[in-house]
């Protein structure tokens, strides 16, 4: 039975307060549980934007890091690849300068070349002309030598037949014959026979030295034009170097311009192609180089060595325009990395401190979806501080490359780079070949031009120690005549014949 009275009805009205207190809570609690539950929602939503804005903040930012790079990149290699076309430019303008002073040149070699192959045929026809000469003089010498020879047969006759009839004489001056008139009278004729020969004899010796004098001209002016077609020979040969060299710079020049015509002039040019032809120009300036040292022994005249100076000169100022370029490549690749590389490693520093605050922030008690975010924002970071170490490692490593190499190291590297491609390429090997060749041919014709030279000569020195030994057997020959004739004068006065005589 329900309890009744006063207390009773205090009690339900305590208890029906207690009830509306209670739902009261409960609703207020409801309320607050959906308004907690509403905000963490938020909180989440907004902590996702977040995190998406900053993910394509950090995003942004690379792609526009990178995007900047390859324009920066790009703009370098317009301005490098507009420095080589002008470089190319002024060079092929050089070319073209020393190409038509080269056909000049080339015209008044012709030119020369061409009078002296007339002065050589003219100079060969004369040649002819004293040889043919020589060999007439050397038949009427050779005539004369008979005559003289018959002359001295004739005369030892007379002096063999003088001796029978001293003989004769003697026998009958000892027996006191009257044959003396007789005799004498022979005398007196063998005496005017021996003077008429000695007379004949002296004509001969006379048109012997003359043909003697004659020859020995004519020696001269072959040995004169030996000497001188051996001459123009060597100047001929070195012309025909010369000539080949022209004709290859000529050569080289030619690919050059079509090389120049072919290319395309769009200002976003291949790297690949400007280093090919960067290339392509260092090649050409050290064939021209090497071509223009491997003359160096043909003792090339003044013009060639005035070319050679121009051309050593064009070389040298090429050199120092690559210099120039590669001093400017380099501040340009090392001037970003003063300033920009640092306030950009800052910022990318706060950026990501700012990043790493908000997850901790967060705590570790969040979805599996928000922790892949998350390890995907941490990966991110991650990567970047690698690109970014990276880019500083190489860039500390640019700066100390470049203050610690010295410049006459790299001109070192350079040069043994160079003489490594130039000991590599094949056409220069192969002129190199071929200028030896030509160099040995030269050796070897002029010591077959010395070998005969020494033969001729060797034919001159005896023909002309025949001469001097015929001369000495005249003179021996005139003595003994004179000789002989003292002694038939002194016989002649000793019979008393004497003043007759005379």
């Amino acid at each position: 039975m329900p309890p009744q009275g006063p207390e009773a009805a205090e009690l339900r009205d305590l208890a029906e307060q207690t009830r509306g207190v209670v739902g009261d809570l409960r609703e207020t609690l409801g309320s607050a549980a959906d308004e907690r539950r509403e905000r963490l929602g938020r909180l989440s939503d907004e902590a996702s934007q977040l995190v998406e804005s900053l993910a394509s903040q950090v995003a942004n930012e690379l792609s526009q890091d990178l995007a900047r790079q390859q324009e920066e990149q790009a703009a370098a290699a317009r301005q490098q690849l507009d420095d080589e076309r002008s470089g190319l430019q002024s060079e092929r303008e050089a070319f073209d300068a020393e190409r038509e002073a080269w056909q000049a040149e080339r015209g008044a070699w012709q030119a020369e070349h061409d009078q002296q192959a007339s002065e050589h045929e003219a100079e060969r026809a004369e040649r002819a002309q004293w040889e043919a000469d020589r060999d007439a003089w050397q038949a009427e010498r050779e005539q004369w030598e008979a005559v003289r020879n018959q002359v001295e047969a004739e005369l030892a006759s007379q002096e063999q037949r003088l001796l029978a009839e001293r003989q004769e004489i003697e026998a009958n001056r000892q027996s006191g014959g009257d044959a003396d008139d007789v005799l004498y009278e022979k005398l007196e004729l063998a005496v005017t026979e021996r003077d008429q020969a000695h007379e004949k004899l002296g004509g001969v010796e006379a048109r012997v030295g003359e043909l003697t004098a004659a020859l020995a001209e004519a020696t001269g002016r072959l040995t004169a034009a030996t000497e001188v077609e051996q001459e123009l020979g060597t100047l001929r040969e070195k012309f025909d170097l010369v000539m080949t060299d022209l004709q290859a710079h000529r050569e080289h020049v030619a690919a050059l311009e079509g090389e120049l015509a072919t290319r395309p002039e769009t200002a976003g040019a291949d790297p690949a192609e400007l280093e090919q032809l960067r290339q392509d120009r260092d090649e050409l300036a050290r064939q021209l180089e090497e071509q223009a040292h491997a003359g160096e022994p043909v003792e090339p005249s003044a013009e060639v060595n005035e070319l050679r100076a121009r051309f050593e000169m064009a070389v040298e100022d090429v050199r120092q325009l690559r210099t120039e370029n590669e001093e400017l490549r380099q501040k340009l690749d090392s001037a970003p990395a003063g300033g920009d590389a640092a306030s950009e490693g800052d910022g990318w520093e706060a950026q990501k401190q700012r990043l790493l605050a908000s997850l901790s922030d967060e705590g570790d008690a969040v979805e599996p979806e928000r922790q892949e975010e998350r390890a995907t924002i941490a990966g991110t970071l991650q990567i970047t501080d690698e690109v970014v170490a990276e880019k500083d490692r190489e860039i500390e490593r640019l700066r100390q490359e470049l203050e610690q190499a010295p410049a006459d190291n790299g001109e070192a590297v350079v040069d043994e780079a160079q003489a490594a491609l130039l000991d590599e390429d094949e056409v220069i090997q192969a002129e190199r070949e071929r200028l030896a060749a030509l160099e040995a041919e030269c050796q070897e014709k002029l010591r077959q031009a010395e070998l005969e030279l020494s033969v001729e000569r060797a034919k001159i020195s005896r023909a002309q120690s025949q001469l001097e030994e015929q001369q000495i057997e005249l003179e021996t020959l005139k003595g003994a005549c004179s000789t002989g004739g003292e002694s038939k004068r002194r016989w002649m006065d000793k019979l008393g014949l004497g003043n007759d005589s005379k």
